[in-house]
Order: structure tokens, then C-alpha cells, then sequence
């Protein structure tokens, strides 16, 4: 390891992170970049793009889910799960279809090249998982879960509930 690789990505140990150790913020920012270098080390060769495993996988398990639907969910821009969509398409892994009682709705379902993809990604995901979750048993990787699925579930109502309500007053603050 470099220095400037050392500098980069310090050792957990080597410095005390006060009360970031208790700071939602800082921790999954940092936790994501750590995430990020263990994606190109386990799907690199496989030249997914950003969004790409979530989003097969939504419509894997949401056979006809909306596109708007699966915007909101994988928290990107319609914009950007738009372009998401027709490259995937493109790559005969993804199909829309027109629902007669809406034209603007266009239901997403993976095609068998689809299925067959995301089932080498869940090989991988398997994979990654093991490796990422290591130091931790199998009870303790389901609470893990629990606990995340439950805040998951938690920020999402908030979300949903800021935007129906009036904008919060004063600064939004990261950290």
C-alpha cells in the first residue's frame, strides 16, 4: 500500500472519530465509499452502471412496476432511472410495456436474458456479502438487516411526509 493510499483510506483504529462514531451521516457516507470499492472488486467485470443491480432487481421482484415506482424507490432522478431503463432495454434485459388503462405507464418486467443476468449478480451479491459481513454471525448479519430495513423503512415515511408537508425553515445540515 501507498503512502497516499494509506492516507486515503486510514485503518479504523488509527484515529478517534468522537462522536462521528455515532453520526448517521458520516457513517453511511463512508461506509458507501468502502461499499463502492467492494462493487468494482466483486462486479468491475461485469460493467454495470450505477443503479443497474437495484433497479433489476426491484423489477424482479416487482413484475410490473411502474417506472415512476421504481425512481422513487432506488432514489435517483425519473430522468436518470429513464436513461437506466432504455439502456437496459437496449441490452434485451428489461421490457415496457403500455398499460391500456394509463398510456403514460409503462410496466417493467426483466426478460429471460434479464433473469438470467440478475441471477449471476445474485451470485456476486452472495458473494460480496460474505465477504463484507465477516466479522459478524449469522444472527448478528439478520439484525444487522432488521435494524437497517427498519431505519430504511423509517426515512422513507419522513420523506414521504416532508413532501407533502411545508418546507423545513433554516439550514439543512449534513452532519
Amino acid at each position: 500500500m501507498t503512502e497516499q493510499q494509506g492516507a486515503r483510506h486510514p485503518r479504523a483504529d488509527s484515529i478517534n472519530l468522537g462522536h462521528l462514531r455515532e453520526n448517521l451521516p458520516f457513517l453511511s457516507r463512508t461506509i458507501r465509499a468502502f461499499i463502492r470499492a467492494e462493487n468494482f472488486v466483486h462486479f468491475g467485470d461485469m460493467n454495470t452502471e450505477h443503479g443497474e443491480i437495484a433497479t433489476l432487481s426491484l423489477i424482479r421482484e416487482n413484475q410490473g412496476m411502474s417506472q415512476n415506482e421504481l425512481a422513487q424507490h432506488v432514489v435517483l432522478k425519473k430522468s436518470a432511472v429513464t436513461s437506466l431503463i432504455k439502456n437496459l432495454e437496449r441490452r434485451g434485459l428489461v421490457q415496457r410495456r403500455k398499460v391500456s388503462s394509463d398510456r403514460r405507464y409503462n410496466a417493467l418486467s426483466l426478460t429471460a436474458a434479464g433473469i438470467a443476468w440478475h441471477d449471476q449478480l445474485l451470485e456476486r451479491m452472495e458473494a460480496q456479502h460474505k465477504a463484507m459481513l465477516g466479522p459478524f454471525s449469522d444472527a448478528e448479519s439478520a439484525m444487522l438487516f432488521q435494524f437497517l430495513n427498519d431505519l430504511h423503512d423509517h426515512l422513507a415515511m419522513r420523506s414521504a411526509d416532508r413532501d407533502t408537508a411545508a418546507p423545513l425553515p433554516g439550514p439543512q445540515a449534513e452532519e
